[in-house]
């Protein structure tokens, strides 16, 4: 009985109309609640994110459950699994057998063999290492991103003790720093 009148069926129809034309229209761009969202994203990379925040879950609790061997090697698995999905399997394997990278990436593969071979706490240790030198330029690279997010960027943006920790070990450009 809301829609009796013939006007505000009209209006009602129409409006549905064009948000579904503006919708095809702008092809891989959508419009929700007034943001732009890309739909670039497929469901590869979708599983691939999946897999990587459940493999990093895994392996975050792993940690806390006093190295726990069976989880940190299901979240390590994951991981990997998860970046194959996200990047490709050329891309993964590139990714660890580049110049420079050679002993970082056994660093964490041989972590991975540490745990398995039931020694959870020095392949902990080992991997550590490996992980932060695999991943220290990505380290800066998602900082950046974190101070766009609304709540957490307001509190990255100040000159804190953490953020010149992360811009340290990453190998930014520290606040004190000038830019020539």
């Amino acid at each position: 009985v809301f829609f009796s009148d013939t006007a505000t069926t009209q209006i009602y129809t129409r409006s549905i109309v064009g948000s579904v034309r503006c919708v095809q229209e702008t092809g891989y761009q959508r419009r929700v609640h007034g943001d732009l969202i890309m739909d670039w994203v497929s469901d590869n990379k979708k599983i691939g994110f999946g897999f990587i925040l459940a493999g990093v879950g895994l392996y975050l609790l792993g940690i806390v459950m006093l190295c726990d061997r069976s989880l940190m090697l299901i979240g390590n698995a994951a991981f990997f699994v998860g970046l194959i999905f996200l990047i490709g399997f050329v891309s993964t394997f590139s990714f660890f057998v580049r110049k420079g990278k050679y002993l970082a990436s056994v660093a964490f593969f041989g972590g991975f063999i540490l745990m398995y071979l039931k020694w959870p706490f020095f392949g902990f240790m080992v991997q550590l290492v490996g992980i932060y030198l695999l991943f220290k330029s990505f380290l800066s690279n998602a900082v950046s991103w974190a101070k766009q997010v609304p709540q957490v960027g307001q509190v990255l943006k100040k000159d804190s003790m953490f953020t010149r920790f992360i811009e340290r070990i990453s190998g930014g450009k520290s606040s004190g720093e000038s830019v020539q």
